[in-house]
């Protein structure tokens, strides 16, 4: 709900000038040309002097939307409230239920969330955010026993102060709005001044502009340094006259000690908006936020890679990282990804979550909670690369956040992550040392969760179940938390299964192999995190197998599928008394007849590799719909590669 001054669509030519051509009279007016501090105050005008109830309700509802592109949440909500005195709209309802929980006030906007269930004649409608609401009440209770602890930064100005990042030389490069003396030019966005790129000493309160070519008269922000520091990408936005109204990302270079004149990346599409750049574990690979019209899903997070100095296109990671919601202000600590986003399962705003890749895909992203996440926007982490981890804490950086008790608009808050003392003396004998390597255990257990009668992508924690473990010739057992999580202390000789059951969903199992289990010899005790989902107990609704590959023509099972068939083939074993039957689906490429008889068979090759495992044939049957059953719908000839490869699928339902 936040502007992000520093690389979003700019709907609008800035100077004063266009005024000449652009001819506001109306609040509504500078609404729509995207002048929403003049929006504000005109809307107000008109509010006081309009008579009639519904206009005096749309007045107050487009003077919320100025606020919320303003970043301004306690005043969009004082409007959306204002709007809905004199008016039933659903739309209007939506968007002060928002508001509330943007704002913290989490038991109104359960009351209101519920309303509009029963306005809409839908009770589930809205069920998602009901559960969300009811578990970050909880997540607030237990903010003290988050790892986390934050304080206020003594540079943050009464403007908006954001995206920090350490510089080479270890002081803080950030994004701010603040007043400039020679400049009095106003971002008819916010009525503020523009953004440019600041740099501050972490311990001091005074901040000053970084020097060379990056700042200009148009907005700049969102800098990010190689790992060397010879290079960097930031975000400018062409908003003057004359100029593109995208934010694009910006390069330049350090030779001989000068900063090369910024130039726009090749991949960087005049079309297309774009926002936070981040490099890496390797400088060769960058990752942003842009916003493609075509996949109407806000902001997503991409990457580029630079092979032998020669960026290549934009490349979209995968819908596990990309919601139908905002992704952006991307950041990495090592291998660990870390995003902002806005989708329903968050806090409210902008929350961090963070991410990495395992067994070559990206794991299901981790909301950071509170006090790192409140229910206003928190964005743009840095993780202190240089500092050097002890046996107390594990991290410290940076962050940004529009919450309560700040100084101004945005602020930025530094945090450390503190660590568990390892009770050493609970650990078995000795001699279970030579046995293995001594691993703390964590096992996340999740369930995804059913609306309206079907699979969503969405999981919730599953308190309550059960989580045995078998490893180096031991059992071991453990009852999940209330989030879900499972801890224990364990000797890996070679491998671990992991098996998680829950009443409702099928029981799942995991085999964890040591030899994935990064390993720290300054540690006596390693570290190991694990997400178990489990499939809720729902009859003829299809889940997808990840990761079954088939030659171009063939429907013979890879050696490369087996891994996700073996996860198939553990819930047969571990639910003796469910049928499932297989289905296989081709994309829209070859005859109808040929796709038809091409899905037959690969549905048949993974009921041929069940039961040569042991399944019995009885439990199983198999179908193949060729390509009459597309999960995306597009004219073949226009469907992107990604698209194709949604509709060549195998799955698997639960059939009585």
């Amino acid at each position: 709900m936040r502007s992000q001054i520093a690389c979003l669509f700019l709907f609008f030519l800035v100077l004063s000038s266009c005024n000449k051509t652009l001819k506001v009279k109306t609040g509504e007016d500078a609404y729509d040309v995207g002048q929403y501090s003049l929006a504000a105050e005109l809307l107000e005008s008109e509010w006081n002097n309009s008579r009639q109830n519904e206009v005096k309700s749309d007045k107050a509802f487009l003077l919320g939307q100025s606020y919320d592109k303003m970043n301004e949440p306690e005043k969009a909500l004082s409007w959306y409230k204002q709007s809905t005195q004199d008016s039933e709209s659903p739309s209007k309802l939506i968007y002060l239920a928002y508001a509330l929980k943007n704002t913290g006030r989490y038991a109104e906007a359960i009351t209101v969330f519920q309303q509009l269930g029963k306005q809409l004649n839908d009770v589930n409608r809205f069920r998602n955010e009901l559960v969300t609401l009811n578990n970050v009440n909880q997540w607030q209770s237990d903010r003290e026993n988050n790892p986390y602890k934050i304080k206020s930064s003594p540079f943050n100005s009464e403007a908006a102060d954001y995206s920090p990042v350490i510089s080479p030389g270890g002081q803080i490069v950030f994004t701010s709005d603040r007043p400039q003396e020679t400049i009095t030019a106003k971002y008819k966005w916010t009525g503020r001044d523009f953004s440019d790129i600041y740099v501050a000493d972490s311990m001091g309160s005074s901040a000053t502009l970084l020097k060379g070519l990056v700042n200009t008269e148009s907005n700049e922000g969102s800098l990010i340094f190689s790992a060397s520091g010879q290079e960097i990408v930031f975000c400018r936005c062409f908003d003057r006259v004359g100029g593109d109204q995208n934010c694009k990302l910006m390069f330049s270079k350090n030779i001989d000690g000068n900063w090369t004149d910024p130039q726009v990346l090749p991949f960087v599409a005049d079309s297309i908006n774009y926002l936070g750049p981040a490099f890496g574990l390797d400088s060769n690979i960058l990752f942003f936020s842009l916003e493609d019209p075509k996949f109407n899903t806000g902001f997503d997070v991409y990457y580029s890679q630079r092979k032998e100095g020669v960026w290549g296109d934009a490349e979209r990671l995968p819908p596990i990282i990309n919601s139908e919601y905002n992704e952006k202000y991307i950041s990495f600590d090592r291998d660990t990804m870390y995003f902002s986003s806005d989708q329903p399962s968050g806090m409210g705003g902008l929350d961090i979550y963070k991410t990495y890749v395992a067994r070559g895909q990206w794991t299901p992203p981790q909301n950071l909670k509170s006090p790192m996440n409140s229910s206003y926007d928190d964005f743009g982490i840095y993780v202190d690369q240089n500092f050097k981890a002890t046996e107390r804490t594990a991290q410290k950086g940076f962050f940004s956040s529009n919450r309560k008790g700040g100084r101004g608009q945005d602020d930025i808050y530094s945090f450390v992550k503190t660590l568990e003392i390892p009770v050493v003396q609970k650990i078995d004998t000795p001699a279970l040392l030579d046995k293995g390597i001594l691993v703390k255990l964590n096992v996340y257990t999740k369930g995804f969760e059913i609306v309206n009668g079907k699979f969503s992508k969405t999981t919730k924690s599953l308190d309550g179940a059960k989580v045995s473990i078998r490893s180096a010739g031991r059992d071991s057992s453990m009852i999940a938390d209330k989030y879900g999580k499972a801890t224990t202390i364990i000797a890996v000789n070679d491998a671990m299964n992991i098996t998680a059951a829950s009443e409702g969903y099928l029981t799942t199992s995991k085999r964890i192999k040591k030899d994935i289990i990064k390993i720290d010899s300054t540690k006596s005790i390693q570290e190991f995190n694990i997400i178990i989902n489990l499939y809720p107990i729902l009859y003829d609704q299809e889940i997808v197998i990840r990761d079954i590959y088939y030659d171009t023509d063939k429907y013979d099972i890879r050696k490369d599928a087996e891994g996700s068939l073996d996860e198939l083939l553990s819930i047969m074993e571990l639910n003796p008394s469910f049928k499932i039957k297989i289905n296989s689906h081709t994309d829209c490429r070859a005859s109808n007849a040929y796709n038809l008889k091409l899905s037959d068979n690969r549905a048949k090759s993974v009921v041929n590799y069940l039961t040569s495992k042991g399944i019995s044939k009885s439990r199983l049957t198999s179908q193949g719909y060729g390509e009459s059953r597309p999960l995306a719908i597009c004219a073949c000839e226009k469907c992107t590669d990604e698209e194709l490869q949604l509709n060549r699928r195998t799955t698997f339902q639960l059939v009585k």
